[in-house]
């Protein structure tokens, strides 16, 4: 036990020193899980959509976040919104995933080195990134790993670990929404491969070690009262309750949220195609070359330098082995560990020939008493290094693992493999390092004794030097036993303390890396990097806004993604209105207000294209805010427009307005389409079946869309899908032949995103051109239409 504190002493430290240091960004994913809360608090206890006590929060678009918004209300309310206590929220949570995986390896596994397991996840690249931020991720792999944990306990120990067990796996459900996958996909492996466990459990049985047994042995019982089941039945409704309230207030959500990631399962690709992407995907988020090899597929601020993989490569040759031997033993019916043939029973253990278990000690899967031997004797799996009368971990358990670590890419292969998708990888993985390492020193001190003239085989324990069982319907927690008479120490002893020594030099070893380095690993500090600045900035910001009251901020939103999250992370409600996310363009695409108590914090290119653009007579900076590695990173400036600006702008709008001319391909037709400029999409979104995609005009009201036919064709109506307005439409047909017909038809009080259908009464039996003008109602010209979908009908 004191090697468990050491290591957990060592996980703290690594989790705590320079927490608000490292990583070197603050991310919007990780502020807006205090705003969210603090928000909640704010305004009683409800979402922006008026719902008591939420299932889930938006996250800008979509609606993701959970459990992870609950816990940081306290924390919230009592201490603030703040860098260290938002993380520290997310690195307790760890630490009780991490004591989970050691639990399990002790209690479950009763695994020589169980604490080493502590020391393998503070050594982990990804881990050891990931749990010191407060990305729901970490928090989802923690409930994890204490789900897995008192499953296992419910499988070996007793019955009433279910409850425990679905409270957890909803924890991970609900904690992240990649979580929902996995959890889904692992509830149905283990209640399919332990059916007949369960089965026993529901009519009567105890658990794998209870006093009863619900072993693969243990025969029929009677059923008990039906309470437990019903308790179970109850707690699922509970649990699940908030998922169903959700699906039915936004149904439309998750097909949302997977579009919203460009998942494959939504291209026009062949069902074969989709399974075969998913294999490919699949298997690379368990493949040791995207583990343990250094990387370039994710994203550099998910990634410890170029030095190091996801998992330290030594750990690898740990990995294969705790799979071969949970494999091994989990693919026999019988545990799987070394026993004795014979045990003598204990005193107070009942040796009735005839009776058929014993009150302490019930007889595992695929054994059985042997009356036959006599009286004081019968067959019983033990752990071999302790000499004490306790067996393995069932077959069973090692399944569990080995479903889990199955289970845990599931999510990430319906979109595409990124570390924070497949960070609960680690928890089965280190398990099975643990495993590996057990096997490794229970063969050693099976083998060898150190400190003899001869090195000879350890002698077990006799069995009158065994103890006694407990008297609890749960075997004692192992202890190491008197070690043979030597003059040194078991050689298990001393690999077991040498793991331990290297295990904490590589995870303070980390650390330093982490503090000492990090901020240097990479050169890219921009969006498409390391998002480097909210802290160092907002410090800034409340320096400048004390100072001057006047002053008013305009900071740019191109170094982060959901950068106007942070004024509401960092600042007072007061200070976030003298606080705009806005970057130069804007003022360079249009003429905006611009007084001298503007202060810009602007990104050095925004600063060369506001020199260079020839509108603004003056572009003062005023003070720089560097990157880590001494770069400029930020200029604080002051603008002023030139006298002449108006003139330039009026010229460049015009060029703007100007059609834009462009062949497409519909029906298996050419037509040639001039349309209005678009800011964002292409022709090609509106005429694609996908109301998903979708184009973005320039500022204009309204729009319009003139179609030539190659050959004269007849139509019938349009149906088009928009963004969210009332929109008029005027549609003009010209037949080859004839006078135009030109039809108008206003569509109000729509709801969000509206799909119109427009017959054509009177229109010609063939048209050669076609021209639609789309109006916003309720805007006046400045308004930038969004267009999804148009599609031209015959009848």
């Amino acid at each position: 036990m004191a090697l468990f504190v050491a290591a957990l002493l060592i996980y703290a430290a690594t989790r705590l020193i320079g927490l608000a240091d490292f990583p070197i960004y603050f991310f919007s994913d990780e502020a807006i899980q205090a705003v969210s809360a603090a928000e909640l608090i704010r305004d009683g206890f409800r979402n922006s959509d008026g719902l008591l006590w939420p299932p889930y929060f938006k996250n800008y678009a979509v609606w993701n976040l959970s459990l992870s918004v609950y816990l940081q209300l306290l924390p919230a309310r009592l201490l603030g919104l703040s860098v260290l206590v938002t993380r520290l929220v997310s690195v307790w949570v760890g630490l009780l995933g991490m004591a989970a995986v050691a639990g399990t390896l002790r209690n479950v596994f009763r695994a020589r080195g169980w604490y080493l397991s502590v020391l393998v996840l503070a050594a982990t690249p990804a881990w050891f990134l990931h749990s010191r931020t407060a990305f729901e991720t970490a928090e989802m792999v923690a409930f994890y790993a204490l789900f897995i944990y008192c499953y296992l306990l419910y499988r070996t120990r007793s019955p009433r670990y279910v409850y425990p067990a679905l409270v957890f796996a909803a924890a991970a459900f609900y904690s992240y929404s990649n979580g929902q996958a996995i959890i889904g996909v692992l509830a149905l492996a283990l209640a399919v491969v332990d059916a007949p466990y369960h089965w026993r459990v529901v009519r009567g049985g105890a658990g794998e070690q209870g006093s009863r047994g619900a072993g693969e042995n243990s025969a029929p019982l009677l059923p008990r009262s039906p309470a437990p089941l019903l308790l179970f039945l109850a707690l699922a409704a509970l649990l699940a309750w908030p998922y169903l309230r959700f699906r039915l207030a936004y149904p439309t959500d998750l097909a949302y949220h997977l579009r919203s990631l460009d998942s494959y399962w939504f291209r026009d690709i062949a069902a074969a195609d989709k399974l075969a992407e998913f294999a490919r995907r699949y298997l690379y988020g368990l493949s040791p070359a995207y583990w343990f090899q250094p990387n370039d597929h994710d994203l550099i601020r998910h990634r410890m330098g170029e030095s190091l993989g996801h998992m330290r490569v030594v750990f690898l040759p740990l990995v294969v082995l705790g799979v071969v031997v949970a494999v091994g033993r989990g693919l026999r019916k019988s545990p799987g560990a070394t026993h004795f043939p014979e045990w003598v029973a204990p005193s107070g253990v009942n040796s009735d020939p005839s009776a058929t278990h014993f009150p302490e000690w019930v007889a595992p899967e695929g054994d059985t008493l042997e009356p036959a031997q006599g009286a004081t004797h019968f067959r019983k799996w033990v752990a071999p290094e302790r000499g004490a009368p306790e067996r393995v971990a069932p077959a069973a358990a090692y399944r569990v693992v080995l479903l889990a670590l199955l289970a845990a890419p599931v999510g990430a292969a319906l979109v595409d493999v990124a570390i924070t998708r497949v960070l609960s990888v680690v928890v089965p993985v280190t398990l099975l390092i643990g495993i590996g390492i057990d096997w490794l020193l229970t063969v050693v001190s099976g083998q060898w004794a150190v400190g003899s003239e001869t090195a000879e085989p350890t002698p077990r324990s006799s069995p009158a030097t065994r103890p006694a069982p407990l008297a609890t319907h749960h075997p004692p927690l192992a202890t190491h036993h008197a070690p043979p008479a030597t003059r040194h120490a078991p050689l298990a002893t001393r690999l077991s303390t040498l793991i331990f020594i290297l295990l904490a030099l590589m995870s303070l070893g980390t650390l330093r890396y982490a503090l000492a380095e990090g901020p240097r690993w990479y050169s890219d500090y921009t969006m498409g990097g390391m998002q480097y600045g909210a802290a160092q900035l907002f410090a800034l910001i409340e320096q400048r806004l004390a100072a001057d009251p006047a002053t008013e901020i305009i900071l740019t939103p191109n170094w982060a993604n959901g950068a106007d999250m942070f004024p509401r992370f960092f600042l007072s409600d007061a200070d976030q209105q003298r606080v705009r996310t806005l970057n130069v363009d804007a003022f360079l695409a249009e003429p905006r207000p611009l007084t001298p108590d503007m202060l810009f914090i602007m990104m050095p290119d925004e600063v060369e294209r506001a020199q260079a653009s020839g509108k603004f007579a003056a572009v003062a900076v005023e003070e720089t805010v560097a990157y880590p590695d001494g770069r400029p990173g930020f200029l604080l400036a002051r603008l002023a427009y030139a006298p002449n600006v108006a003139e330039v702008f009026a010229a460049e709008l015009e060029a703007l307005r100007q059609p834009v001319t462009e062949t497409i391909t519909l029906d298996g037709q050419p037509v040639t389409v001039t349309h209005t400029r678009f800011e964002a999409g292409q022709l090609a979104d509106l005429f694609d079946g996908d109301t998903f995609t979708l184009v973005r005009h320039i500022a204009g009201n309204p729009v319009s869309y003139s179609f030539v036919f190659d050959a004269p064709r007849p139509v019938g109506g349009l149906a088009a899908d928009f963004g969210t307005m009332d929109v008029g439409l005027t549609v003009t047909l010209t037949p080859p032949d004839g006078a135009p017909v030109t039809i108008t038809q206003e569509f109000r009080g729509l709801g969000p995103d509206p799909h119109v259908e427009m017959p054509f009464p009177g229109a010609p039996p063939l048209v050669a051109e076609m021209t639609v003008e789309i109006r916003d109602l309720n805007a006046g010209e400045d308004v930038k239409i969004h267009v999804r979908e148009l599609r031209l009908t015959s009848e």
